[in-house]
């Protein structure tokens, strides 16, 4: 019984792994950036349309960091 144990041991294993899809914007991440562009009169590099969320809180926290909220 050892023997079956040892040698399951060294069976190599798929590693499945599926790369994590960026969620898009949140209604109030659209709210706020685009609260904050009127505000402060900029132009996106990026559509908001196109953003993830990701993006839009790297532009929002770039925005507020520059312009002030």
């Amino acid at each position: 019984s050892s023997d079956v144990c040892s040698s399951d041991l060294n069976h190599t294993m798929k590693l499945v792994y599926t790369v994590k899809k960026d969620s898009p914007i949140t209604p109030a991440q659209r709210r706020y950036l685009a609260a904050l562009v009127h505000k402060h009169n900029i132009n996106l590099e990026i559509p908001v349309e196109e953003m993830t969320k990701s993006i839009a809180s790297r532009q929002i926290d770039t925005i507020i960091a520059q312009y002030g909220k």
